[in-house]
């Protein structure tokens, strides 16, 4: 019976009949499709199963401008405050996205009137030079998000289907990734899903399990970008990628943070190499192996270890001036990254995953997707979004990279780096 976030531990109560659970499997089944009446359609329709690539977001190949920079976020920040504030938005707003290259913001509504368009469109101020376009979408966003937390990946897992990412599509669709697909999987997770959540918005398809990648000189102060190692012991380390340099506003304390997967808990970490202890720059804290939000982890710095909010670049000097929550990280956004073994990269969010499969933590929530390459060594490295203003080169903080594939990289946003260690981080503080 899929289950979702808390709910998934209603039923693991020994000593439930089978008989019990069929019971209270067809009483919810009936519930549930009367409750969803309205979208009959969904629910008589079929999924989708893709054996080709993806419409995972809107972007162009190509489009090299690195001063491109959230030109359409204050639109869509206010489109979402409309959708919270006024509630007959609600019923019809299925998401947003947006194509970098000739800034256009796309809104995806189930009812695509002249009047509803006309009423959201008084709700927004765009900024110059971006047109607002609308499409035509399967489902309202609240009920999708509703559906996609009655999927649950532990039975999944239990029923042996090799699942390696769950999403919200940018069309209004639920998206069920494997690593193969076969009848017997599509079988299977319509038997699991069967009157909870529609057929209709469902699409299956392929995608390899994520890989988790980890790989120079000193650097003081200590910068984005560059080479630290970790130590089990003398003959055994991982060389990774450091990621931003903040201030854990909790206590007013400096540290640094790093691929969870790349290191231990409590253990030493130097920049650059080990065994010179002058290179011990702070130690691992909680790095529990569970469902997370990060893979990631949280290092305070020693006493007389000096770091700051820049990225490492030899030409430039590129301070960090923010960070960028999950929730404002919209698909078709340009992102960079700076990792040892890859140098620099930039590409475009294609999605953004409620849940991806982890070798390490089994399941991580809410990390977006882009389509820049990777390599072993990045692991750690940041992720960020830079604009020149002011003759000043700054950029935003979205997150941290832990894994790649398919020519595609996975990465952390800074929120739920916090919300793993519960601190408030200011990436542009240190």
């Amino acid at each position: 019976m899929p289950l979702g976030g808390s709910r998934k531990n209603l039923f693991l109560i020994e000593g439930i009949s089978v008989l019990l659970i069929v019971s209270l499997a067809s009483s919810l089944f009936s519930s549930v499709a009367q409750s969803e009446a309205r979208y009959e359609k969904l629910w008589n329709g079929s999924m989708k199963v893709i054996h080709g690539e993806v419409n995972e977001g809107w972007w162009l190949k190509g489009y090299t401008a690195l001063n491109w920079s959230n030109a359409w976020t204050a639109t869509a920040d206010a489109l979402m405050l409309a959708v919270n504030n006024q509630g007959k938005f609600k019923e019809v707003f299925c998401g947003v996205f947006g194509n970098s290259y000739n800034n256009t913001i796309f809104i995806v509504l189930t009812d695509k009137s002249e009047d509803i368009e006309n009423e959201i469109l008084k709700c927004l101020s765009s900024p110059p030079n971006t047109a607002v376009k609308f499409l035509k979408g399967f489902a309202p966003l609240y009920k999708l998000e509703e559906w996609l937390k009655l999927i649950d990946t532990d039975e999944f897992v239990q029923n042996g289907l090799p699942w390696t990412g769950l999403s919200i599509t940018e069309n209004g669709t639920i998206l069920i990734m494997l690593e193969k697909v076969t009848a017997e999987y599509v079988g299977k997770i319509s038997e699991l899903l069967n009157g909870y959540v529609p057929p209709g918005i469902l699409v299956i398809a392929e995608q390899p399990l994520v890989q988790e990648y980890s790989q120079s000189d000193r650097i003081r102060p200590l910068k984005a970008g560059i080479k630290i190692q970790f130590f089990i012991n003398d003959t055994t380390m991982i060389t990774s990628t450091m990621n931003f340099v903040c201030i854990n506003k909790n206590d007013n304390t400096k540290g640094i943070i790093m691929a969870g997967h790349a290191t231990r808990e409590y253990y030493y970490v130097y920049q650059p190499t080990y065994p010179d202890d002058n290179n011990k720059i702070g130690h691992t804290t909680w790095n529990k192996i569970e469902a997370r939000y990060s893979d990631a982890v949280w290092v305070p710095l020693y006493s007389g270890v000096t770091g700051t909010s820049q990225i490492y670049d030899p030409n430039l000097t590129i301070y960090v001036n923010g960070q960028i929550d999950y929730a404002n990280q919209y698909v078709g956004e340009m992102v960079e990254s700076l990792g040892l073994t890859s140098g620099y990269r930039y590409g475009y969010i294609k999605q953004k995953f409620s849940s991806i499969s982890s070798p390490t933590y089994d399941i991580l929530y809410n990390q977006p997707k882009a389509n820049f390459t990777s390599a072993s060594g990045d692991s750690g490295a940041p992720v960020y979004q830079q604009y020149y203003e002011g003759g000043m080169h700054d950029s935003l903080a979205f997150g941290i990279f832990w894994g790649t594939t398919s020519g595609a990289s996975y990465y952390s946003p800074p929120d739920g780096i916090e919300r793993d260690f519960g601190i408030d981080l200011d990436f542009a503080g240190a």
